[in-house]
């Protein structure tokens, strides 16, 4: 069953802007996780494959002319030249195949329906199994999470019932909290005008505050306004840069990862939300002066802000000042069990399957705009910057690419597993296979569609570069 691994044959492209430490990074993350991801998606077929009785004659890791390998009973393992795909050959894989009469009960094509289901299926189920085993991994070292320090909104229902900036919430409704994520989760599960206690660490002194929710506006990840319960906090996040993005006034003024910026002028900054607040404000190439502390330093920058696109509050295109940087949260390190672990990877893997789910929905119903999309090029940009911020942030970014590969290989689209498995359930349902005509016109629709995709997410790659 030869798989083809979409959008691999330039994604080496991705580092035709950068330089040649940074190209090394990229290229080198970009072909690790697809290697990675290409074999246990093979895996996959392969094992189910093995389980059920039909013949595997080659499993190859990489296209192309053989490079190593051996035999084991009927199967070739091989290493082939090119490592951006891979297949295993199935015996009697073909209708139609000329097979050794001793190989026809493992034939898969004179194999039940369910059967051929059930090995086409296993390629994207590998990738799913496999990104909760990589969240597990992850997982039993602890999860990053961001702490529920507060920032309060002047005005806010929060504010009313007394609480500050700078508490840290441990408990909602009597249920104890450890996380940003675990706080918000409760709040937005309560009713707007229901009171509710919340209880905040403050120094050494514990606070039981009763906070009277309020339905607001908001906008999800896709852009839409949604409403929900909320009291008007959000994470503190101290003025630490966590990143400083290359060719920008920030880089050029000198600045640097983990810098610390204390004041604008004379006036003092205490949390990223002012600082970005008085950038916005900034004028066109009037300059800024930041006091920065870097370790147990302190001095002075010169920034002249640049003008860009951006968005407002409800979405509407604005254009305001940037320096580029990027806030670092304050997070914290969370303990798991082993079966704590396991279920929150199995939460994470669940959580990313619905996620994709609905991106494709909302692509195909144009809620979400065709030229998000990405491919190669962008896909090798995050595993290069995540690699680069460490093993732990190139691991989520691998379980995640994981997922969407298993999702999108379900796709009823001919030439992707999707397909095999939609003509194989016509098969059942008409309980003949599919004519060899219908098939080879269906693939030829289904090949049409996938370079159609492949064009756009170039595209959009090579606009995003060239935009900046």
């Amino acid at each position: 069953m030869t798989e083809m691994t979409l959008f691999a044959a330039v994604g080496t492209l991705a580092v035709a802007f950068q330089g040649l430490h940074v190209a090394a990074v990229y290229l080198f993350s970009f072909l690790i996780a697809l290697c990675i991801l290409i074999f246990v998606h093979e895996f996959g077929h392969f094992i189910v494959a093995r389980i059920l009785g039909v013949g595997v004659t080659k499993f190859s890791f990489g296209f192309g002319p053989k490079l190593a390998g051996f035999k084991r009973g009927e199967t070739e393992y091989l290493v082939s030249a090119i490592p951006l795909g891979g297949y295993v050959k199935l015996v009697g894989e073909s209708e139609g195949e000329e097979i050794p009469p001793e190989q026809a009960e493992r034939s898969f094509w004179k194999k039940p329906v369910r059967v051929k289901m059930a090995v086409v299926f296993a390629g994207p189920l590998g990738n799913l199994v496999f990104a909760v085993l990589v969240f597990w991994a992850v997982f039993l070292w602890g999860i990053q999470v961001i702490t529920a320090r507060i920032d309060v909104a002047p005005g806010s229902p929060a504010a009313a019932a007394g609480l500050e900036s700078g508490d840290v919430v441990t408990d909602v409704g009597g249920v104890p909290v450890a996380s940003w994520e675990d706080m918000d989760g409760r709040i937005r599960k309560g009713a707007a005008d229901v009171p509710i206690v919340v209880t905040v660490r403050r120094g050494t002194d514990t606070i039981a505050a009763t906070v009277i929710p309020k339905s607001v506006e908001a906008r999800n990840e896709f852009g839409q306004t949604v409403r929900e319960t909320g009291i008007g906090v959000q994470p503190l996040v101290p003025p630490r840069v966590s990143e400083v993005i290359a060719g920008m006034p920030a880089a050029r003024a000198g600045l640097v990862k983990g810098d610390v910026i204390r004041r604008i002028g004379s006036e003092p900054v205490a949390t990223w939300e002012e600082l970005a607040s008085r950038i916005r404000k900034a004028k066109a190439g009037e300059p800024l002066v930041l006091v920065v502390a870097r370790g147990d330093k302190e001095f002075q920058v010169s920034v002249v802000p640049e003008m860009q696109e951006g968005k407002g509050p409800g979405g509407e295109k604005v254009r305001e000042a940037r320096i580029g940087i990027a806030p670092a949260p304050e997070t914290a390190i969370q303990p798991l069990s082993p079966i704590g672990a396991f279920v929150k990877a199995g939460e994470k893997t669940w959580y990313l399957v619905s996620l994709t789910v609905e991106v494709v929905v909302k692509l195909i119903t144009r809620v979400v705009p065709a030229k998000s999309l990405g491919g190669p090029i962008l896909i090798a940009q995050i595993a290069g910057a995540q690699a680069q911020q460490g093993l732990y942030d190139f691991a989520m970014f691998l379980g995640l690419l994981s997922v969407n590969l298993g999702i999108l290989n379900l796709l009823p689209i001919p030439i992707l597993d999707g397909g095999h498995i939609l003509f194989f359930a016509i098969e059942g349902v008409i309980r003949k296979p599919l004519s060899l005509q219908a098939r080879a016109m269906a693939q030829q629709v289904g090949l049409a569609l996938i370079l159609m995709l492949v064009a756009l997410v170039f595209y959009n790659d090579i606009a995003r570069l060239i935009g900046g």
